[in-house]
């Protein structure tokens, strides 16, 4: 195995492990949003599906990379920050 091979390992592990520490403070501010009336629904380790009582809209949010889908407007984008999360979904709720 080449040296170059091995460095982009040492690098993905890093990621990983930078990824593994975000996550649980990013699911927990996730798992917070019940707190304002949202139902959060755990999909996978790595999604959550955020609805709300009375609305038929849905949106999925993926903590690792801050990224959000808009099931019902089949619209994506990127979380401006674990405190954009509120003001995004207010939006979109509205």
């Amino acid at each position: 195995m080449n040296w170059e091979s091995e460095d982009f390992k040492d690098h993905r592990r890093d990621q990983q492990a930078r990824r593994a520490a975000r996550l649980p403070g990013r699911q927990q501010v996730i798992w917070e949003l019940t707190e304002h009336g949202y139902l959060v629904e755990q999909l996978t380790e790595f999604q959550f599906r955020i609805t709300k009582p009375g609305s038929l809209k849905r949106v999925d949010i993926f903590p690792i990379h801050l990224k959000y889908h808009n099931i019902t407007d089949n619209r994506r984008g990127q979380i401006k920050g674990m405190d954009g999360i509120i003001p995004l979904l207010e939006d979109i709720f509205k």
